[in-house]
């Protein structure tokens, strides 16, 4: 069985720059593998991209040897060139043959595991990274440092609700 996880999305996504996700991937099965495909899919289901793990030939077609083995694991990175018409509130998803995660882009923004939050209408919701897709380097910038702000708050309000309940 081929297991996928998402380890990282970068943070600001500039126009004209592709949404970058590093991707795990274990082969949890008992057998050695050859063209292990990792796929990126779109909101609509449409892969944009996709990576081979051990293939079986090279560009010529000719034979090759190396086995995904049983137990390893592997990173890889698959990107895509999202725009900003096509930013939306729906979901991307990796997958292999036998697994598959989703990640929620919300919009211009999306989220990953727990770190900060960002406000939506009345709700604050709990995120672990903001992705914000813009064409402006200095709003890219402006951005992340607004973004260590808001996770050092969250993070010493956390810990002073907690010393105060302990």
């Amino acid at each position: 069985m081929i297991e996928v996880n998402i380890l990282n999305i970068n943070k600001v996504v500039l126009e004209g720059e592709p949404l970058s996700v590093d991707v795990e991937v274990t082969n949890t099965g008992t057998e050695n593998l050859q063209d292990v495909e990792i796929e990126l899919l779109n909101f609509s289901g449409t892969v944009v991209d996709s990576v081979i793990i051990s293939p079986s030939t090279d560009e010529l077609g000719s034979p090759l040897t190396e086995e995904f083995e049983a137990g390893e694991t592997e990173q890889v990175n698959l990107q895509w060139n999202i725009s900003i018409a096509e930013s939306d509130i729906a979901e991307i998803t990796i997958q292999s043959v036998d697994d598959s995660v989703k990640q929620l882009i919300l919009g211009t923004l999306s989220f990953t595991d727990g770190v900060s939050y960002v406000e939506q209408g009345s709700e604050k919701r709990l995120i672990g990274q903001v992705n914000v897709l813009t064409g402006s380097r200095d709003v890219a910038d402006k951005v992340k440092t607004e973004l260590s702000s808001v996770n050092s708050g969250v993070k010493n309000e956390v810990v002073s609700n907690l010393e105060s309940t302990l």
